[in-house]
């Protein structure tokens, strides 16, 4: 997939990349929904994994989303999450640095190579006149070096007979020289020079479902672990919530009716929003708080 631009700032322009991600990568028929605020530490974005979904709703943090590039390298490695899970690949991985980097590797052999190449790492410079000074600051995400994203794009290439000429086009200036560095390496030739050869694949059709007795349903969470660095796993297990109001506190009915009117009456949505914030909260009311607080700060 060739670079593209993105206005991280604009909901209708994100929804429009996130779900032309999706499709490049087979994932046609959910619905993504993003989310741009705080995370973790170190962390750069989180997808919420479940089986049979119709929705999937990815939250990207704050510094990822500011800028267009990195904001389009968080959306490829959480969509490759989703390939896969989808997929069932190493889904009883244990290890989840280990998990993390084969999603990263995954994304460049799934084609988002050059987006993650502008946005996984890059640097910034501002120029204070006044001051007489130059302020350059380096960004990065992922689990990966740009050097190693950039020799695992080139060996996908050539995996795929795609022309040498078409591996620089469309990146940064410091992507750019990221790629002449790498393949300059001797080393790396060798490996280039003699990288096996796949039948090119344009696109990556999504697997159909496991069948299913009738009286059985599919398991509805995810991994619920908690995963630091680019991306993380949170599923709606047991703390799911009830899609009616029967039953519930007067607080949490208080809480879901207001919900309800920032998503304009969509329960099914209020309903996800909820269950992604219950994998990271004690009690349903504070999940109910923290879904209404991000919406109300994604939106300021």
């Amino acid at each position: 997939m060739e670079p593209f631009s993105v206005n991280p700032k604009d909901a209708v322009d994100v929804n429009h990349a996130v779900n032309r991600l999706a499709a490049h990568a087979g994932l046609r028929g959910l619905r993504f929904i993003v989310g741009i605020g705080h995370l973790a530490p170190k962390q750069g974005g989180l997808i919420e994994l479940q089986t049979d979904q119709e929705e999937v709703y990815i939250e990207v943090a704050t510094a990822a989303g500011a800028f267009g590039p990195s904001l389009l390298a968080v959306l490829a490695h959480e969509i490759s999450h989703k390939v896969l899970f989808d997929r069932r690949i190493r889904q009883d991985d244990n290890d989840p640095l280990r998990y993390e980097i084969l999603t990263d590797v995954t994304a460049v052999y799934l084609g988002f190579g050059k987006l993650l190449l502008n946005g996984y790492e890059y640097q910034t410079t501002r120029h204070d006149f006044a001051a007489g000074a130059i302020e350059k600051r380096r960004l990065r995400f992922g689990y990966v070096t740009i050097d190693e994203v950039a020799f695992i794009h080139a060996m996908a290439s050539r995996m795929r007979e795609v022309p040498a000429s078409d591996w620089l086009r469309g990146l940064s200036p410091f992507a750019r020289r990221a790629m002449n560095r790498v393949v300059a390496d001797e080393a790396v030739r060798q490996h280039l020079d003699t990288a096996p050869t796949l039948v090119p694949q344009r696109t990556y059709h999504r697997p159909p479902s496991p069948p299913r007795a009738a009286h059985q349903t599919a398991p509805r969470a995810a991994s619920r672990q908690p995963v630091s660095g680019m991306a993380g796993s949170a599923g709606a297990g047991p703390g799911r919530p009830k899609t009616s109001s029967q039953g519930m506190s007067p607080e949490v009915r208080r809480l879901r009716d207001r919900l309800l009117v920032l998503v304009y009456g969509d329960e099914r949505l209020a309903t996800r929003l909820v269950a992604f914030e219950r994998s990271r909260q004690d009690t349903l009311v504070a999940s109910y708080e923290a879904a209404i607080a991000r919406l109300i700060r994604d939106r300021s």
